[in-house]
């Protein structure tokens, strides 16, 4: 998903809303929203079928992808909403258990965005024996403001009360780190290696 920062942009520069589009390589394109409209949920092309496995990934079924009859299933995880449109609760890999409680990263990195304070936000699991999530954050010009007035301290814990709203408080960022751009690789993703390195982690 586009960082609500990007979104804002080309919605400054451009005049119009963005439509996103998700697909995978296997599949082809699955899906749009309008970020305007839909914040969360995705609508399936009306020639594309989608369902939830039992374990919770994406089913797809296009008469432009294989698979056969059953589809191809892809390593996303999502929820069907009664409409038939969908919720993407993040890759597979992006799921971790933080004290029994099943965390998305996805789905925080985008609540994070959602605040008025947060401009970008990456989340990693720091691992060990006892699962602790770490956040890198992008502030925006308020947030920056906010930080300076708070400490860096008690401004993380701010945001960390703001989730607490909605989300349960085992399963929220301990640790944060404030950066003025997310570590990225030569395709524009998030560096997870480097991302760990701020943290003072490696990856193994």
């Amino acid at each position: 998903p586009l960082p609500q920062s990007a979104v804002d942009t080309v919605r400054e520069i451009i005049g119009c809303d963005v439509v996103e589009m998700f697909g995978s390589t296997e599949t082809g394109v699955v899906g749009y929203r309008w970020r305007s409209q839909e914040a969360e949920r995705w609508v399936p092309y009306p020639t594309v079928s989608v369902r939830c496995d039992p374990d919770g990934r994406l089913r797809v079924r296009s008469p432009y992808a294989g698979g056969g009859a059953d589809g191809n299933v892809i390593d996303d995880l999502v929820e069907i909403q009664e409409d038939g449109r969908f919720r993407l609760l993040g890759r597979d890999d992006r799921i971790v258990k933080v004290e029994g409680n099943r965390v998305s990263l996805v789905e925080l990195e985008e609540a994070l965005t959602r605040l008025k304070w947060v401009r970008e936000a990456a989340i990693v699991s720091l691992g060990g024996d006892n699962v602790r999530l770490g956040a890198a954050i992008v502030t925006t010009d308020l947030g920056h403001a906010e930080r300076d007035r708070l400490g860096a301290f008690r401004f993380g814990r701010m945001l960390r009360a703001e989730l607490a709203a909605a989300h349960p408080t085992a399963g929220l960022p301990r640790h944060w780190r404030f950066v003025d751009r997310l570590p990225a690789s030569v395709l524009g993703k998030v560096d997870g290696g480097a991302l760990l390195k701020l943290f003072g982690r490696r990856q193994s």
